[in-house]
């Protein structure tokens, strides 16, 4: 199924809705809710099956859901409505709290509903702590985002000797170059050896008990013995201080270099500045080309869309070429064609 993620920002929610979908094998791409002419630009280059809003604080404008079923997540149980509910409950100490899925129709919140699911709330967790974890869970799968480079770093310390050694160089280099989520299937490439299920709670449990059992385990000394035998040798090929010095030299580059983005894009993201465009890496539907469905041509490429009407029924005009300047730290990709002028 192609579906379209419409979001105020890429945010926690998204990137868990995002890969899970991914990993059950459907097309997804995704659109920052910037203005109405970006949305209405994007459906029109997409064409989606299905418009998914993980995270959505404006209306989806009224000439696309009619067109093109829209989800949307709503943090809160079935009948709850409103921008706030999840502060709400949190500060009125509510024991069980929730997720409602709506289908999007004229008046905000109030839309058909399709799925929901409940959690308990946690006593004493703020809000961003609930939202990432239990509010997220009960949306989709837990998940990891490398997200250095959106950044202009090159990287976390020692990466360049840990990471390839743990999951090969093809795949470390996906990894720290992709910045896309990471769903748990994925994980099990190599970067990780058990993804426990569960709460916070039970996977601090499942570790130690993990841990209790290797450290009792009859080859845990031959294991701890090969393991320095491997790192010797390591050592020996290249020592860890010159994985220190070339990556040091690179992140003073970023630091210093006059023509690295890191300042800027430092400066957006703590004055949570709004991007001029969505990033290229997760606008896939105007950065190369969708399959064509049966019976229908293949879709325009990004510079021709700003011509045409879309493949639906020419609803929804295409947005005009061009850019800003780029902003904030979800803006580290050249701009693609249909972006945000305008809004």
């Amino acid at each position: 199924m192609r579906i379209l993620l419409v979001a105020s920002a890429y945010n926690s929610m998204t990137q868990r809705v995002h890969v899970e979908l991914a990993g059950r094998e459907h097309e997804v791409s995704v659109e920052l809710a910037l203005c109405d002419q970006v949305l209405r630009g994007g459906v029109a280059r997409c064409d989606p099956d299905l418009v998914i809003a993980p995270m959505l604080t404006t209306a989806i404008p009224g000439d696309i859901w009619p067109a093109v079923p829209c989800f949307v997540v709503h943090p809160g149980p079935a009948g709850d409505r409103g921008p706030s509910s999840l502060d709400w409950a949190i500060m009125g100490g509510q024991a069980r709290w929730g997720v409602t899925v709506l289908q999007a129709n004229a008046e905000m919140d109030a839309g058909d509903i399709w799925a929901s699911a409940q959690f308990a709330l946690p006593a004493g967790e703020s809000k961003s702590s609930v939202y990432r974890t239990e509010v997220a869970d009960a949306a989709a799968q837990a998940v990891l985002n490398p997200h250095y480079q959106l950044m202009g770093l090159h990287g976390s310390e020692y990466w360049t000797y840990t990471l390839p050694r743990r999951v090969g160089p093809d795949q470390a280099a996906r990894l720290t170059t992709a910045c896309l989520p990471v769903s748990p299937a994925a994980l099990r490439s190599g970067l990780v050896d058990q993804v426990p299920p569960g709460d916070p709670a039970s996977f601090r449990a499942r570790v130690n008990a993990l841990a209790g059992q290797l450290a009792a385990s009859p080859g845990h000394p031959a294991a701890l013995a090969a393991k320095a035998a491997q790192l010797a040798a390591a050592e020996h090929h290249k020592p860890l201080a010159a994985y220190r010095a070339a990556e040091l030299a690179v992140m003073r580059a970023n630091f210093t270099g006059p023509a690295e983005p890191y300042a800027r894009l430092r400066r957006a993201f703590v004055h949570k500045a709004k991007p001029a465009h969505t990033p290229a890496h997760l606008a896939r539907h105007r950065t190369r080309p969708w399959p064509a469905r049966p019976g229908q041509s293949p879709a325009p490429t990004p510079s021709a869309l700003a011509r045409q009407p879309g493949p639906r029924d020419g609803r929804f005009a295409a947005g005009r070429a061009g850019g800003r300047e780029e902003q904030g730290a979800q803006a580290a990709t050249p701009v693609p064609a249909a972006t945000a002028a305008g809004c």
